[in-house]
């Protein structure tokens, strides 16, 4: 669907995804439509790594894979969002849409920013062309995409400074960042809660109940300085654990702690 070398396809690859799906699927949770919708239909109180795991799986699969593995994902999101439909929602509004598609790509960018890399501006032109093409099959079409990437990222930051976190998001939230895994686990979650909800407007986070103190900044900060000199070793190792393009969900998840969940959905 994209050349191997195009900004997108390296930016959304494997050291990128650490601190994306957490962080996406709270920005998801804190559209009051949206998490409406996972609360009627997903599973995420059964299965709360599945939501992460199906989102970034279908959109690694479409920036990826090849045309015809693109339309495929395609076509099966169209089917699956023609039948969510609820009090205040429709999953196959292009409003929503493009709401759930810009909370992986800003990440994207977010994570790009973090880890020291940077983008030319005909570099960030070509980019966000091609996310135009990837959010299109993602099912909203170009003509309500915001028309430039400083578009999109005024469309992201007036987006989340309106957002008012309802009970169904926290409590979809709870169910995922605060599951009940074994004590070794312990640790790794904890880390990842201050990656996912250190990312998110304080506003935003207060919303959802985590108490953000200078402990969880001091983390946060910790990481983030870590984080330039290790991404080449790690984007490399989980490139390779994975498949070779980029598609390391199932690697990233189980680095967390969450292999059994996976191995049985």
């Amino acid at each position: 669907m994209f050349p191997a070398w195009s900004p997108i396809r390296r930016l959304a690859r494997g050291f990128n995804a650490i601190p994306i799906a957490g962080r996406m699927v709270l920005m998801e949770l804190a559209h009051p439509a949206v998490a409406a919708a996972v609360d009627d239909y997903d599973q995420s109180r059964d299965n709360p790594i599945r939501r992460a795991q199906v989102t970034a799986e279908a959109i690694a699969q479409i920036i990826h894979g090849s045309v015809e593995e693109a339309e495929i994902v395609s076509g099966r999101l169209a089917r699956v969002h023609a039948r969510v439909n609820g009090v205040g929602y429709a999953a196959s509004d292009p409003e929503l849409l493009m709401w759930v598609a810009a909370t992986y790509f800003d990440s994207v960018l977010l994570a790009t920013s973090i880890w020291g890399r940077s983008l030319s501006p005909s570099e960030e032109a070509y980019l966000y062309r091609q996310m135009v093409d990837a959010i299109e099959l993602l099912g909203c079409p170009r003509r309500q995409q915001p028309d430039s990437l400083a578009d999109f990222r005024a469309y992201v930051t007036s987006t989340l400074a309106e957002l008012e976190v309802s009970e169904a998001g926290r409590r979809l939230a709870r169910a995922i960042f605060w599951p009940s895994p074994r004590r070794r686990h312990a640790a790794p979650l904890a880390l990842y809660r201050v990656i996912s909800f250190g990312h998110l407007p304080a506003r935003l986070r207060t919303q959802f109940g985590y108490d953000w103190s200078s402990r969880h900044d001091r983390a946060l900060r910790a990481v983030t300085a870590a984080a330039p000199p290790l991404a080449p070793a790690v984007d490399w190792s989980l490139s390779r654990l994975a498949d070779g393009h980029g598609r390391a969900t199932r690697v990233l998840m189980s680095v967390a702690g969450f292999s059994r969940e996976i191995s049985s959905t």
